[in-house]
Formats: C-alpha cells, structure tokens, sequence
C-alpha cells in the first residue's frame, strides 16, 4: 500500500487539530477516543510525529527532511 504524508502545524491539544471528531470526541487520525485532558494537552497515544531538527550530519538526512518540508525549514 502506498504511504501518504500531511504537513502542518502540531496543535498543541486535540481541539486545535483538524482530525478532531468534536460531536464524538473521537481522533479521526487513529479512532481513539478522548481520555481526560484532552482539551488541554495532545494525547500519548497521538498519531501525530514531529519533523525531526536537522544534524550536522549526514548530508542525506537534512536533504530529507529539507524535501519533506519544501524549503519552509
């Protein structure tokens, strides 16, 4: 199966995130439903990773993450 990627700002809680299902308090990224605190933190369980900071080195791996942002780094 193919894979796919989506760019955005990390919300800082569930209810800043556009997969937030808020009739049902359910997270559209993975089904999960809401635990305690999700209006003020993002979940453990967050389908949701971070851009990794680039290193020094290698070359190839600040050329990813350069590719996956396009130039916005």
């Amino acid at each position: 199966m193919s894979k796919a990627m989506l760019i955005m700002d990390m919300p800082k809680c569930c209810t800043k995130c556009p997969l937030f299902e808020e009739k049902i308090n359910l997270c559209g990224g993975n089904g999960k439903m809401m635990e305690c605190g999700w209006a003020i933190r993002r979940q453990e369980w967050c389908p949701l990773h971070e851009i990794p900071n680039k290193e020094k080195f290698p070359y190839s791996y600040n050329a990813c993450i350069d590719e996956i942002l396009g130039g916005r780094s």
